[in-house]
């Protein structure tokens, strides 16, 4: 005996909402649908339509988003800011990014804001923010979300520093950062970063080594 149908009128999943029970075909359900966002109309298979549950744009909306902000027109390639968006977003969703994303990105919470999910929204704040081809984004306080408020253009020399400034360690039974522990030490903040970080010296030896100049990059 069958088990009972399920009615999914009115549920929606990912982009598409479901109005209606189309048919039964060779076991499996299709149903008509609708997009949330832009109202086109579809016939999808439960299977498909799981399948796309993470999808917020249907492919006439995505279709209609390349065709506004002119950013993924096959014939000249992505462009650096659209690529900038797609990594950014990337790094910041669990099921998507690497390991070492993972590691300093969405396995710490990091992810970005509602309102950039929207590309074209993205765009019009990094073009009336200082975006330029040699800029890259870089979140002020590495501990928050990609957001307006905490995200600006800048070098790479900036966004190293930034890195380095805002790094913790434990030390002496107490969290600080680089910065704060250079200021206890005398040895600069890049120093201890490439002890402690790239060099992988104990706290205790990067913290104590008399620091000179010309030998910093010494082993």
């Amino acid at each position: 005996m069958r088990g009972k149908r399920i009615d999914l009128s009115g549920i929606a999943i990912g982009a598409m909402e479901i109005s209606s029970l189309d048919r039964y075909e060779n076991g499996e359900s299709y149903w008509k649908c609708n997009c949330i966002n832009c109202g086109s109309n579809y016939v999808r298979s439960l299977k498909t339509l799981y399948s796309d549950k993470g999808s917020r744009f249907c492919r006439q909306c995505k279709g209609m988003a390349q065709t506004k902000h002119g950013d993924t027109i096959k014939s000249s390639g992505k462009s650096r800011l659209y690529i900038i968006w797609q990594l950014m977003r990337r790094r910041c969703d669990p099921n998507k990014c690497t390991k070492t994303e993972l590691a300093y990105y969405a396995g710490k919470g990091i992810r970005v804001c509602s309102e950039w999910l929207d590309y074209p929204t993205f765009k019009h704040w990094a073009l009336s923010s200082g975006y330029q081809d040699h800029l890259s984004i870089d979140r002020i306080d590495g501990n928050k979300d990609y957001c307006p408020g905490n995200c600006r253009w800048a070098t790479r020399e900036t966004q190293g520093w930034n890195k380095i400034s805002t790094r913790t360690v434990l030390y002496s039974g107490k969290e600080m950062t680089l910065h704060e522990l250079s200021s206890s030490c005398s040895v600069p903040s890049k120093c201890l970063y490439d002890r402690i970080f790239v060099k992988e010296w104990p706290i205790e030896r990067a913290v104590s080594e008399p620091y000179h100049k010309y030998k910093a990059r010494q082993a």
